[in-house]
């Protein structure tokens, strides 16, 4: 009987709790990962198109964003595959965790056993235990339950009648006293069955010696040729040598078309040489150009030549031209034509190259916008093409001489008015393609920032500032359609830029960059996230170590649009720096104390005594 009702004393795993477990963080997982898989099915499944802008590239670039995503990759492929197999592994421990539930112990109740109410005399206890225990005895009943409940009447009766065992049942619940605590681990047992050490040691020997570490050495193989930004150190050691302080953008395409990023992915195949004539005889005509290409022939990598032209066919909107392979190239072309500016940027900027950091913003915005913009100087400027639903083929009718647009800022600045009976005469615009105009307009391009500039000394009440002083160029911004919340921080919303013809969703940033055009040099330049009302921007920058007037220029440059750049000029004036005279000390021989006596009271004293002495 006491081997029976003792208490397990050993540990035990939980097969159970394991699988509860395991179901807790499946759960964690699943739940996040199904509402993120069920947004990105409804983004590429539906047929409803949701963007602000109804113009026809808009729609082109919105349906292609959406067959794109509904092409899998093969890493999608994997994660969706591990994501149906957390499913079915979840589903399977549902169904198989309620039969390895442990059995609850039966609590131990000698009234109930009895069949005698609680409190019952002993005479009454002893009556009920003759009866049940004749009636289950084995010799009269041998049946395996009989003799178990004769074991229990046995235990019960001895419980109510001796008064030791009494105590401990009322004590601890347990007419043997108390046991020991079981305590069960929630890892499967056949984790620790000594059938499976062996399986389980060579599972921990692979994992922890072999697919650890190899994972480590081709995670650290693959990132100690990239450089902080992601770029090859080959590519940023490549721009630190060819980028200049009056490179422009001709060369800045050379050298970014034979970037190691280009040179080791994009393909050179006797068949794309057609494609490339009819390419370069449909892209802008720049003699001097042709005439640099023909001279320096054998410097240019036959690569530099096809990147260049892919570069320019997303200025030209010429992709309806190539073939799918050449494609291809185009598309590695434009996804990592971005990453590749910021680096070369990165890189300008840190040399106070001012030339150059300039012209790779205007080639960034050719490159979002799909435009000829005025840094390329090729003879050819298509950058009102941004106006929604106009064709190249109507570019002339903006510079007719009744109307004599020349810059898309100069259009948004129209009378409205005006500006309809130009879109109606001139270029057949409906009612429709018309509120496209207007909306971006008013709402989505930058045509109602106003700056406000000054220079001044931190910390100081004047603004003077004096010669090699660390001043602080501030910019109010004014733009009545983008009102900063001026939330402490936390980030401005982002500005989401109209870019049908770049593949990506491109947020509108902006650099503030303070510059002397006479040197070439930038004295402090900073990207901001979101220009909007209420934003203030503070530049430090290092004043001339000469007095003067001097006359640097501020640049407020979008990467995201051509024509809404400003350029405003600011005059400074450093002084000289006044440098306080100090007082000559005064010496003990002249019948003064020094500091150091000043300093100290007893020094102080003494030096009264002497002077009663």
């Amino acid at each position: 009987l006491e081997k029976n009702w003792r208490m397990p004393s050993e540990e035990h795993y939980d097969d159970s709790a394991f699988k509860y477990f395991v179901m807790a963080v499946l759960v964690i997982i699943l739940i996040p990962t199904t509402l993120s898989y069920s947004k990105l099915w409804k983004q590429a499944f539906s047929t409803e198109y949701k963007g602000d802008c109804q113009c026809d590239d808009c729609k082109k670039k919105a349906k292609q964003t959406q067959l794109q995503s509904r092409k899998p990759t093969t890493w999608a492929l994997v994660k969706f595959g591990l994501y149906a197999f957390c499913w079915i592994l979840f589903f399977y421990l549902i169904a198989t965790a309620q039969s390895d539930v442990p059995e609850q112990p039966v609590s131990f109740d000698p009234y109930e056993i009895l069949g005698v109410p609680i409190g019952s005399d002993e005479a009454n206890i002893k009556k009920a235990y003759r009866k049940l225990s004749l009636e289950y005895h084995p010799d009269k009943n041998p049946g395996k339950e009989a003799q178990e409940m004769f074991i229990k009447i046995a235990k019960a009766y001895e419980t109510l009648t001796d008064p030791a065992v009494r105590e401990k049942w009322e004590r601890y619940g347990n007419p043997d006293g108390a046991g020991v605590m079981s305590v069960g681990i929630a890892l499967p047992s056949w984790l620790v069955d000594t059938k499976n050490s062996m399986f389980v040691l060579a599972c921990y020997v692979v994992f922890l010696v072999i697919v650890f570490p190899t994972l480590a050495i081709c995670y650290w193989t693959n990132q100690k040729g990239k450089a902080h930004n992601q770029l090859s150190q080959r590519t940023m050691y490549y721009f630190y040598h060819m980028l200049k302080d009056k490179t422009r953008f001709r060369k800045l395409i050379t050298v970014l078309s034979t970037s190691v990023e280009y040179m080791t992915t994009i393909p050179l195949s006797q068949a794309d040489e057609p494609i490339l004539k009819k390419l370069v005889s449909i892209l802008p005509d720049d003699d001097k150009e042709k005439e640099r290409m023909r001279k320096k022939k054998d410097k240019f990598p036959p690569h530099a030549i096809k990147n260049s032209v892919l570069f320019f066919t997303q200025f030209s909107r010429a992709q309806g031209v190539l073939n799918e392979g050449m494609r291809r190239d185009f598309d590695v072309i434009v996804s990592n034509a971005g990453k590749l500016i910021s680096g070369a940027m990165e890189l300008t900027a840190s040399q106070k190259f001012l030339v150059p950091t300039i012209e790779l913003v205007g080639l960034q915005q050719m490159l979002v916008q799909a435009v000829w913009g005025p840094v390329a100087r090729m003879g050819r400027d298509t950058h009102l093409l941004q106006i929604p639903h106009v064709k190249e083929s109507q570019l002339s009718h903006f510079a007719s001489r009744k109307w004599k647009i020349a810059h898309l800022s100069q259009f948004c600045k129209m009378d409205p008015a005006l500006r309809k009976e130009f879109l109606t005469s001139e270029l057949n615009f409906d009612e429709a393609k018309i509120r496209d105009v207007e909306k971006l307009i008013r709402d989505v391009w930058p045509t109602d920032i106003e700056l406000r500039i000054s220079a001044k000394v931190d910390e100081e009440e004047d603004a003077t500032i004096t010669a090699g002083a660390i001043a602080t160029l501030v910019v109010d911004v004014k733009r009545p359609s983008h009102v900063s919340h001026g939330l402490k921080g936390k980030e401005e919303v982002p500005i989401v830029a109209h870019a049908p013809h770049y593949p990506f969703e491109k947020e509108e940033h902006w650099w503030i960059i303070l510059g002397d055009e006479r040197t070439h040099q930038i004295l402090g330049l900073r990207r901001i996230s979101a220009l909007k009302e209420g934003v203030e921007v503070k530049i430090p920058f290092l004043a001339p170590k000469k007095p003067g007037v001097y006359t640097f220029t501020t640049f407020a440059l979008c990467d995201s649009y051509v024509g809404f750049d400003q350029k405003i000029v600011l005059q400074i004036e450093v002084k000289e720096e006044v440098i306080p005279k100090e007082e000559p000390k005064r010496t003990d021989t002249e019948g003064f104390y020094s500091d150091e006596e000043d300093d100290d009271p007893k020094a102080e004293k003494s030096g009264e005594e002497s002077e009663e002495d």
